[in-house]
């Protein structure tokens, strides 16, 4: 089985990584809102997006797609700039029939079965005429650089043995022990990692400005003051783990970025290929 890392592209940078990375490796973009639309912390509007695809793939694109799909609102202009979505076919407005009737053409439906995951309706019937993901939620709590989250390996693979033909994708596959990201390679089609490029790209710049004594004044103010973020990973201001969690959130606050960038994509390509070929 070929699993396919699916990246969210939470800066620049990790887009043109993913070029330099791609060789021989089944890569593709799984753009939240967030990440790749008009109001994104990235900076990122699907023109952006698509423009800077257009001169980092050399005529070559990774596929790009929509996730975390629970509104049909931007749907006419997201497919100017996505091949796929993820329509969480659970708690989008409409549900099933509304999906079937936007056309199963353009969209990889999700069913997401997990922890405090409504599974009412049926999996055969979403697999009879839709491209459907049975979808894993796993839980992201970070200690000490490592995801000790919700992951239920026995779920996926009682999963695989009930549904053989069906897609599987484990969403949140961020922070895993390697053997352990490893081993749901394995069982799945798809794994989906976004916040430990966050992680990644933090650490990178902390780096880069330990050893050339730079400032990142700005930039741990912003981190310290988003309080609606640590609230959410449920963190100090001052606790070291914010710069896993939510460094990425405000790049545009670092003054060597644009100095640091080529090292910086040489490095998340780097890391995006120890993962894909873990």
């Amino acid at each position: 089985m070929t699993c396919r890392l699916y990246l969210g592209p939470i800066s620049k940078e990790v887009v043109w990584a993913a070029y330099r990375a791609r060789a021989g490796r089944d890569l593709a973009f799984c753009c939240s809102e967030g990440q790749v639309g008009p109001n994104a912390y990235t900076e990122m509007s699907g023109g952006v997006f698509a423009e800077i695809n257009a001169r980092a793939a050399g005529g070559r694109y990774l596929l790009a797609e929509r996730d975390h799909m629970r509104t049909w609102n931007n749907y006419e202009e997201d497919r100017r700039y996505f091949t796929g979505f993820h329509v969480h076919t659970n708690d989008i407005s409409g549900g099933v029939e509304a999906a079937r009737q936007y056309g199963r053409d353009w969209c990889d439906f999700e069913w997401q079965i997990g922890p405090g995951e409504d599974d009412s309706q049926p999996i055969s019937n979403l697999q009879e005429d839709m491209t459907c993901w049975l979808s894993f939620p796993m839980g992201i709590k970070v200690s000490g650089g490592r995801n000790v989250g919700m992951l239920d390996i026995a779920q996926i693979e009682s999963t695989r043995e009930a549904c053989p033909q069906a897609k599987l994708r484990a969403h949140n596959a961020d922070f895993l022990p390697r053997r352990t990201f490893s081993a749901l390679k394995r069982l799945v089609d798809g794994v989906n990692v976004a916040p430990q490029f966050g992680a990644a790209q933090s650490l990178f710049y902390l780096r880069w400005a330990t050893e050339r004594g730079l400032s990142i004044t700005e930039w741990e103010k912003a981190c310290y003051e988003d309080a609606e973020r640590l609230d959410r990973w449920e963190l100090a201001p001052h606790c070291i783990t914010k710069w896993y969690c939510i460094g990425h959130y405000h790049f545009d606050e670092i003054a060597f970025r644009d100095e640091a960038f080529d090292k910086c994509v040489s490095y998340l390509a780097g890391f995006i290929g120890e993962l894909a070929d873990a």
